[in-house]
């Protein structure tokens, strides 16, 4: 059974990663509470490999049919996310690797400096599920399980919380890596930190 995760962009679009296009044709959205937000959902065919696809929604979603989730972000938040204290909805699997609906907000305490992920999903075995040309932000996942089209979930400094990005990852178990890329083109950026060396 393969569960795909989305995030509800504005109240008439829907963002899915390309690869879960087929599976999610003619399918239901459902919210974290369990309410069925969207039916019979009308997907666009594609032959994309990574990255996301939008799917228009013949009603609108009101703000009340999902509640607690976090806003989109924009480039005008990059100044003021707080990049060490991000999370991933987990689901699809929970602790005991049995089939779930349910979602599960986790921490992510691997980050990786974007420049190293393409290197580290080429190497996995997950590869197949990203486009070259596309670039991602990526974690190391030890804690739990989570699946395709997971969003990553980051708090700004004002106390809000902004989905900067979805999972791609079909399978995310203990210890793989995950990659992740931007719901926004001005996208975010991990960079590594800097170690100061002191001289002499």
């Amino acid at each position: 059974m393969t569960i795909c995760r989305g995030v509800i962009t504005s109240a008439t679009t829907l963002s899915i990663p390309a690869n879960c296009a087929l599976l999610a044709n003619e399918a239901n959205v459902i919210a974290q509470d369990g309410m069925v937000v969207a039916a019979n959902l009308q997907v666009p065919a594609t032959t994309t490999v990574g990255g996301p696809v939008t799917v228009t929604l013949d009603s609108p979603i009101s703000a009340g049919s999902c509640p607690g989730i976090a806003c989109v972000y924009t480039a005008a938040m990059a100044n003021d996310i707080l990049l060490d204290q991000c999370q991933v909805a987990a689901g699809g699997y929970s602790s005991n690797n049995s089939v779930s609906g349910g979602s599960e907000y986790l921490d992510i305490p691997s980050l990786q400096p974007t420049v190293q992920c393409k290197a580290f999903i080429q190497a996995s075995s997950q590869r197949a599920f990203f486009r070259d040309s596309q670039t991602y932000n990526c974690f190391f996942f030890p804690t739990g399980f989570t699946c395709q089209g997971a969003p990553i979930v980051c708090p700004l400094t004002t106390g809000e919380k902004v989905v900067i990005g979805q999972v791609g990852n079909n399978e995310c178990t203990m210890g793989s890596i995950v990659g992740f890329y931007n719901i926004e083109e001005a996208s975010v950026r991990v960079l590594a930190p800097v170690i100061h060396v002191p001289l002499g």
